[in-house]
This record gives C-alpha cells, structure tokens and sequence, in this order.
C-alpha cells in the first residue's frame, strides 16, 4: 500500500471513532440522567404514601361528621 493510502486508511477510521465517540452520552450526562432517576423515585416514595395518607383523612373526616349529625338528631 502506498503512504497516501495509508494515510487515508488511518484518516478514514480515525474519522469514524470520533462520530461513534459523539454519538455515545458522556459520563456526566449519564450521572445527571441517573441522578435525576434517583430524585424521582424518592419524590414518588415520599409522596405516594402522604396522598393516601389524605384520601384516609378525608375518609375519617366525613365518617366523623357523619356521626356528629347522628350523635345530634339523636339528642333531639
């Protein structure tokens, strides 16, 4: 093989690393993209047990007012 063709032999791969290369995530994406993963999931860890914890308040606050209106009629 001539040098001129070992030249665009070696251009021609270097060429294609560096395309593959920018395609892939850098690291740092990667742990942003990971971390905001994590913050998610504590988010929906925290808040999925204070929503139910509110749909059982609502509960107990119409069952108890339910029974303040009993409770009253009955003294009547």
């Amino acid at each position: 093989m001539g040098h001129a063709a070992e030249m665009i032999s070696i251009s021609f791969a270097l060429s294609c690393c560096v395309v593959i290369g920018c395609q892939q995530e850098s690291p740092s994406e990667n742990v942003k993209q990971q971390t905001d993963k994590a913050a998610e999931a504590i988010e929906r860890a925290i808040n999925t047990p204070i929503e139910k914890a509110k749909a059982v308040e609502g509960t107990l606050q119409g069952a108890a007012e339910q029974t303040a209106n009993q409770t009253q009629k009955a003294g009547e």
